[in-house]
Order: C-alpha cells, then structure tokens, then sequence
C-alpha cells in the first residue's frame, strides 16, 4: 500500500513538472512571436530615407609621350564628355561654344583634353593618344558600330564647316622632318577630300614647360618652334588657316607656364579653355 502511493505521488509530480515545462515553453514562444511582430511593424512602418547623393567627378588622365594609341572620340561615338561647370567664354572670345556645333577635331592626346574640359559637346573629335601624320591614315582608332577604322573612313558620308587640325608632338622624334611635311599635306588633301565646304584650320604645336624642353632631348621648345615654322608655310602652300595657338598658352620664352600641366606636356582645364578662347577670338 505505501509503495501504491508512493508510485502515485511521484507520477502526480512528474505530471506537474510537465505542465510547468509546457507552460514555460508556450510563454517562451509567445514572447518570441510578440517580438517578432513588433519588429516587423517598427520596419515596416518606418519612412524610408532616400541615398544620399555621389557627386560625380571627371577623371583626367595624362601621359607623356611615347602615347598609347587607345581611341577618344566624341561625336562619332555615343560618349559625350562631362561639361565644365565654369563658363568656357572669356574678355576677347568673339564667339559661343555654338560656333563649333559643325566642326571637327583631328589630334592627339592634347585634343582630347581640350574634348575632355571645354564642353564642346556637339563638336566631333577624331584623336587618339598618340596620333601621328601616318597614324591618321594607317591605324584603326576610331570607334564606328562594333569596329574600329581609320580617321578617313570614320569620316566618310560626314558633314562639317570647319576642321581643326593639331599633329606634331609625337613626330618631333622624326628622323627626316621632310617626311612629316610631307605626310601633313597628304592629311591636308584628305581632309579638303572629304570636307569640300570645310574651313581647315591648321593649328601649331602647343609648347612644353621650360623644365620638360630643357631636360629632353626630343620634346623640346626648339623642335616645337621649328615645327610650327615647317606647318605656318605648309598652310601657306596650301591655303588654308593657320593659328598660332601656341601663344594662348605661353609665356614670353615661348614655354608652357608650369601651372598649365602636371606633366610639363598635357595642359590643365583652365588652360584648355585659354586654347578654346583663342579658336573663338580667330574665327
């Protein structure tokens, strides 16, 4: 009898002792649901907070020559170039960034500077880093659908009224000078080839800084002097315009200011907007 009770007494217990455990596991997951759902009504009724904003800055890239030869083009491609926030107008330019709405830009690595910080953006830009006289003609640089071709043939079926040219920095290693002249007058030909109604305007090699001429043997004022002499009676022989560009952006000696580069080469924005307003002061 006692050990009848004594088994009756411990099951009663472990009867408790179950209905405790449950109890304390239903409050457990009640508590975890009640959280859940606070939760989930903090987030859902919260305001969304909009991104902040990126700003987004264009990057300059200079080189000093030997160049690459990788293509920037502006027109005859999709890509457009960022606009300068500052106005590209200064005492003594003579005309609108409009003016250039029917032109295009033949050149190197200094041309797409001048692409990349004058907001130009209805111009059309033939350049590529590294161009040369021979290039224009013998090397696929131009983007045109999915290939890329040579300068004359991105060029063909176009339409413009004027047509600036500046070549001449990456030929000044040039063994025999008569060979550039003479590849430039081919270019020259081309050009009033393909741009019948074009004005060609035949721009003279930009300077280097004092410490760039005086320390190379090859990228030096000197050369650069020579050169523009070769190209101002070459556009004679031609009849066409020459502009004498290199005094926007010179000093007396005739040397790019060192705050005009970092590389004592390639020119800054602000001094390309001092070449843009000597094109619309000699238009």
């Amino acid at each position: 009898m006692d050990d009848f009770r004594i088994n009756r007494m411990l099951r009663e217990k472990r009867r408790r002792r179950q209905r405790r455990n449950r109890l304390i596991a239903l409050t457990v997951i009640a508590a975890v649901i009640v959280t859940a759902v606070i939760v989930t009504l903090v987030v859902v009724l919260q305001p969304s907070q909009a991104p902040a904003d990126t700003p987004s800055t264009p990057v300059t890239t200079t080189s000093s020559p030997p160049e690459t030869t990788t293509a920037s083009t502006q027109a005859p491609t999709t890509t457009q170039p960022p606009a300068p926030t500052e106005t590209t107008t200064s005492p003594g330019a003579d005309v609108s960034n409009e003016f250039f709405n029917d032109t295009a830009f033949i050149g190197d690595s200094r041309t797409e500077g001048l692409m990349l910080y004058t907001g130009l953006e209805n111009a059309a830009f033939y350049t590529s880093k590294g161009l040369t006289v021979e290039q224009f003609f013998s090397k696929a640089v131009i983007k045109k659908g999915e290939d890329k071709v040579t300068i004359p043939a991105a060029m063909e079926g176009t339409s413009y009224k004027k047509v600036y040219i500046m070549l001449g920095l990456n030929e000044l290693g040039w063994s025999y000078e008569s060979v550039y002249v003479e590849k430039y007058g081919q270019l020259i030909d081309k050009v009033k080839e393909l741009a019948p109604e074009a004005t060609i305007y035949i721009q003279s090699v930009l300077p280097v800084t004092k410490e760039k001429s005086d320390s190379d043997a090859i990228f030096n004022n000197p050369k650069v002097n020579h050169y523009n002499e070769l190209l101002q009676k070459l556009a004679a022989d031609k009849g066409v315009r020459y502009l004498a560009v290199n005094e926007s952006v010179g000093l007396d000696d005739g040397a790019l200011p060192a705050e005009a580069t970092t590389d004592g080469i390639h020119l800054n924005k602000s001094y390309c907007l001092k070449w843009l307003n000597y094109l619309k002061a000699n238009p």
